[in-house]
């Protein structure tokens, strides 16, 4: 039970389903019971791809303009539901789960960054998008820059939150990598306990704690203006982020008030509306650091 709990509190959408039926490449409405004026997906209706050797989950909400959403490391489709809500009233919304992940495969190759990015630029070709806004949180945001410096043609804009680029104490706090490092513990222990379904658990906390680097030499490449949002408390220390922020050619940053690295669940109508106002807009200048003003955490 402790191991657990330790993995739950790390990770809070590590999401186990069954294989839904593979159907036709279509957009389909929001559907779920709502509460208050949010609504609650059950993402037991989306589809599977083929790509590069494992089974990529991925579901679609809405039309008009397409954002794709990339969750964090030992996340999910879940793990976006206050945006799906928000985004898909005038957005065409794609989110998936990054293989080895939720409902996602994973084959016996070795798991990087580089992969995930190839998944989701193979993703976009069969629904045959040529561009999208992206929104990557945590590994994701690594995921979206990979995709922007790797396949510039297919980014518009991109929104990132909580990501770092490097995996030591230089990016995060030091009581965050212990408990990275108490997580895996955990899953090892599990495992040698019989409980195989951490293995997979396993190999994602390891890319972040083992193959988390991305090079800054490489942000010349990236073309699409980058928002990067942060919260004031998050385990990725604020220097990290500014010093993110200033590598980038193009970028935007806010800074979310008493929020942590879950600040898109904590205050997700202040993120929302910051990534509904940064894909608005037509060009990009690179402004000074913003300071969001802290608002309540429900969607209207």
């Amino acid at each position: 039970m402790k191991k657990t709990l330790l993995l739950s509190f790390l990770f809070a959408a590590i999401i186990s389903s069954t294989f839904a039926q593979k159907s036709p490449i279509t957009p389909r409405p929001m559907s779920g019971a709502t509460n208050g004026n949010t609504k609650q997906f059950e993402h037991t209706e989306g589809q599977f791809q083929s790509i590069n050797g494992v089974n990529i989950y991925f579901e679609q909400y809405g039309e008009g303009t397409p954002i794709l959403l990339i969750h964090d490391n030992n996340g999910s489709v879940a793990s976006f539901d206050q945006q799906i809500n928000f985004l898909s009233k005038k957005n065409r919304v794609i989110v998936a789960d990054s293989r080895g992940q939720g409902s996602s495969t994973l084959n016996k190759d070795s798991l990087t960054y580089e992969q995930m990015a190839d998944d989701y630029f193979m993703l976009l070709q069969k629904l045959e998008l040529d561009s999208v806004n992206i929104v990557g949180w945590g590994d994701g945001g690594v995921v979206a820059l990979l995709l922007a410096i790797n396949y510039p043609e297919k980014v518009n804009r991109i929104v990132i939150g909580g990501t770092a680029i490097v995996a030591d104490t230089t990016a995060f706090t030091d009581a965050y990598m212990a408990k990275c490092n108490d997580a895996i513990r955990a899953a090892k222990d599990s495992i040698k306990e019989g409980v195989l379904e951490y293995r997979n658990i396993l190999r994602v906390l390891n890319l972040r704690a083992n193959r988390l680097y991305l090079d800054p030499e490489l942000f010349v490449n990236i073309q699409a203006p980058v928002l990067l949002i942060s919260g004031d408390k998050d385990d990725i220390k604020l220097e990290h982020t500014v010093a993110l922020y200033r590598a980038l050619p193009n970028a935007q940053l806010s800074i979310i008030p008493n929020s942590t690295n879950a600040v898109y669940r904590e205050t997700p109508m202040v993120v929302n509306n910051l990534i509904n106002k940064f894909f608005a807009k037509n060009n990009g200048n690179k402004p000074g650091v913003n300071k969001a003003e802290k608002q309540g955490g429900g969607d209207e």
